[in-house]
């Protein structure tokens, strides 16, 4: 068949003055161009309703032809959406910035994937609720307009809509932009118009928004709150702390399992502190109300403090005595009496202890030898000498991992060596550790020896299999460098089962700088996969 040819173009001359369309007047070719005209109109208009179905049965098609709308029904897809989402729900992801960030990205990148495969998931994720139960509005820095705030409103309130009766996750942080404070205002009173569906709830914003929680009364209370998180994102100083109050009657007091302030005071009428598990006071706490809150919460299991240099004593000839604490995180900047004079602890497991300005290691060693914890995890930032960190030690027998942030010097690790193999007369020296983290002093041994690690990994026999108290050892410095002899003896204590790791204090990702070297990064890849001596 021969190709067909697309005629020229032609221009046609002015229209003659005796050919008139209208009238009975025209030339046959006038008649005959007007009639294809009017074919061709009729044909293009039915042209473009067949490329209109066209459209639609390809639409149609590619649902038919989707494999897995085609072979899955909505309630098993919609069970798959949740699977892909992140747990939300345990308290570590609440006060950790780096967890929390990463867990709540995690979960608004998997809604946002599962919303852009195609159509149909898009709408099988929109009624989904338990994709949108959580809430998270993070601009701290950011200065957005009026549109942009407008939208991350509707965005919320939506949300709420589209969740349910699910029980709503709240991330709230606001900047102290004024246009921004008005909006998280409207934005809090969206959010309080739903507390009875609170299970978690984060707020990091200036006094503007962190007042208006008082504002808005809470006749239901919040009975499914767990975690509450309320810090000050405010300019002002951190002495000048501000009171505030939930406005729910004495019959629906908010019972949180996790708590979290920082710069603020709470009414404590407002709370039933009898299910609170883990407690994190960022401000500067004084104190009386530390005893205050150890009183209250008598499931106490998790304790973080920033202790104030008020000279406050709390009147008790006695310590308190608490028997559920396990975790005490504790800062003392101060020079007052240290809290650990007033407490009795007999259940703690980690103790970390961070006294920079004064030592309180008499009422460190006084504190472990009252209460007679079973202390597995033990951190330590304050100027102690090694005679005083040694007889702290050596109350902390079932000891698992010791972190000493000050600098201690090899004296200290061959005291460690030498009582790896006690003699009769002898008790073992920390016959538990496995974990050790310390910092080396490179002022007083500006070379450091490896060799001191030596002895703190048993050797074994052919005829006697021992296991090894020490595993792993961390060292924190900037100071050391990696000669050909300092190789040698890293990878005898490496091929020997003591794992390794040297990073830079300024790194964040602390990454291991002895896997810069290829032998001994071969020789950290054999160790890591040595089966464990407890799964033999």
């Amino acid at each position: 068949m021969a190709p067909v040819t697309v005629p020229q173009p032609v221009f046609l001359h002015a229209p003659d003055r005796i050919c008139n369309l209208q009238g009975e007047s025209s030339c046959e070719f006038c008649t005959s161009l007007a009639s294809l005209d009017a074919e061709i109109a009729a044909t293009k208009s039915k042209l473009d309703g067949q490329l209109v179905a066209r459209y639609r049965l390809l639409t149609q098609v590619n649902t038919k032809h989707d494999p897995m709308k085609y072979r899955l029904p909505v309630e098993i897809t919609s069970q798959i959406f949740q699977h892909c989402l992140p747990d939300l729900s345990s308290p570590e992801t609440f006060d950790s910035l780096s967890t929390r960030y990463s867990a709540d990205n995690e979960f608004l990148r998997t809604t946002a994937k599962l919303t852009s495969i195609n159509h149909n998931w898009r709408q099988i994720a929109h009624s989904t609720p338990e994709l949108w139960n959580l809430i998270s509005f993070h601009h701290y820095y950011d200065s957005l307009s009026q549109e942009n705030l407008a939208d991350l409103l509707t965005n919320v309130k939506w949300r709420i809509q589209q969740s349910g009766t699910l029980l709503l996750n709240i991330r709230l942080t606001i900047g102290d932009d004024p246009v921004m404070i008005s909006y998280g205002v409207r934005i809090v009173k969206a959010l309080f118009s739903q507390a009875h569906r609170w299970r978690s709830l984060r707020i990091s914003a200036p006094l503007g928004v962190i007042s208006a929680i008082s504002t808005y009364p809470l006749p239901e209370g919040s009975p499914n709150l767990t975690c509450l998180t309320l810090h000050l994102n405010s300019s002002d100083p951190w002495w000048q702390r501000r009171t505030i109050s939930f406005n729910t009657p004495n019959t629906r007091r908010l019972a949180p399992s996790y708590l979290s302030i920082r710069g603020v005071e709470f009414t404590t009428t407002n709370f039933d502190f009898s299910k609170l598990t883990d407690l994190n006071l960022g401000s500067c706490t004084t104190i009386i109300q530390v005893l205050h809150y150890l009183r209250l919460a008598p499931m106490l299991m998790s304790l973080t403090c920033l202790m104030d240099d008020e000279a406050q004593h709390s009147g008790l000839d006695f310590p308190l005595i608490h028997p559920h604490l396990k975790t005490l995180n504790l800062t003392d900047d101060s020079i007052t009496p240290n809290i650990l004079s007033r407490i009795t602890l007999p259940s703690l497991e980690t103790l970390t202890c961070r006294c920079v300005i004064i030592t309180h290691s008499g009422d460190i060693y006084d504190f472990l030898s009252r209460s007679r914890c079973p202390l597995k995890t033990l951190s330590l930032a304050m100027p102690c000498s090694e005679e005083e960190t040694i007889n702290i030690l050596q109350l902390t027998p079932k000891l698992c991992n010791l972190n000493i942030e000050s600098k201690i010097t090899p004296r200290f690790l061959q005291y460690l060596g030498d009582t790896t193999f006690p003699s009769e007369d002898q008790q073992t020296f920390l016959p538990h550790l496995q974990t050790l983290t310390f910092s080396p002093d490179l002022f007083e041994e500006p070379k450091f020896d490896w060799s001191f690690l030596g002895p703190l990994v048993p050797s074994n026999s052919a005829t006697e299999s021992r296991r090894r108290p020490l595993r792993k050892v961390i060292l924190p410095t900037d100071g050391i460098d990696l000669a050909e002899g300092d190789k040698c003896s890293l990878l005898e204590l490496i091929l020997g089962g003591l794992d390794i790791h040297v990073y830079s204090e300024t790194d964040r990702r602390k990454r291991n700088i002895l896997t810069d070297d290829k032998l001994l990064a071969d020789a950290l890849k054999k160790l890591q996969d040595r089966p464990h001596p407890d799964s033999i």
